[in-house]
């Protein structure tokens, strides 16, 4: 309840501004950031704009398509040190091939509105793991002073690969990249920049298109880096 929540809203509609502004009587704290351009500014920048923004030490980054476990933020606090960044382990609907960085559930719904939530705040403790293994994705939680001293997100990159150039960067600066299996997210899989069915037949036109704009951003990184 007391934590200082920050929202970018990059597009306002559907009612998510007074769906925001109604959720402030339970969270005293939460900040709503409005977008003025008349274009999207940009996850990248956005998520700059938060980190610059936010008033405190730690800051922990969630996408629009997560929903966090049970005493999230106090596990993520075990393993977080001033000198590294802790990513949380992702819960998802099978939509991605499996991983060993993730865990798939087929029944926890595929986008918001058939998302089990009690069920999955009651069974997130059985997807605890004790251990640590180096690794590097949203959501992720590290000090500000670290984010900001090597500069947040280089925002040439619009649509993808800027966390693969922030691998770079948090190596090339010391601070070392883990990911705690002790703190969970379900994550609805590409669900807030793609739409709520990006996977389905009708749809398909955007995710060629995103993965067009994968290649333009793999060039532009192979620009500034030796290799990816």
């Amino acid at each position: 309840r007391d934590h200082h929540i920050l929202v970018y809203v990059e597009n306002e509609g559907e009612g998510n501004i007074e769906f925001l502004i109604s959720q402030k009587e339970l969270f005293p704290n939460l900040k709503i950031i409005r977008n003025p351009l008349p274009i999207p500014l940009g996850y990248a920048r956005n998520i700059n704009l938060m980190f610059e923004m936010a008033t405190t030490d730690i800051v922990s980054y969630l996408q629009s398509d997560m929903v966090i476990c049970p005493n999230y933020d106090l596990e993520v606090l075990k393993d977080l040190t001033e000198s590294n960044v802790v990513s949380s382990t992702r819960i998802e609907p099978p939509l991605h091939p499996p991983s060993e960085q993730t865990f798939t559930n087929h029944g926890l719904g595929l986008d918001p509105k058939t998302f089990d939530l009690e069920k999955f705040s009651n069974i997130s403790n059985s997807y605890k793991r004790d251990k640590i293994n180096e690794f590097w994705f949203a959501p992720f939680t590290l000090h500000k002073k670290n984010w900001l001293s090597i500069g947040g997100h280089d925002t040439l990159f619009r649509r993808s690969r800027e966390d693969s150039d922030m691998l770079y960067r948090f190596s090339i600066a010391g601070i070392k990249t883990i990911q705690t299996w002790n703190a969970n997210v379900y994550h609805f899989t590409c669900t807030s920049s793609r739409g709520t069915e990006w996977w389905t037949q009708k749809n398909q036109t955007r995710t060629k298109l995103q993965e067009s704009a994968d290649q333009v951003e793999l060039m532009r990184f192979l620009r500034k880096w030796p290799s990816f």
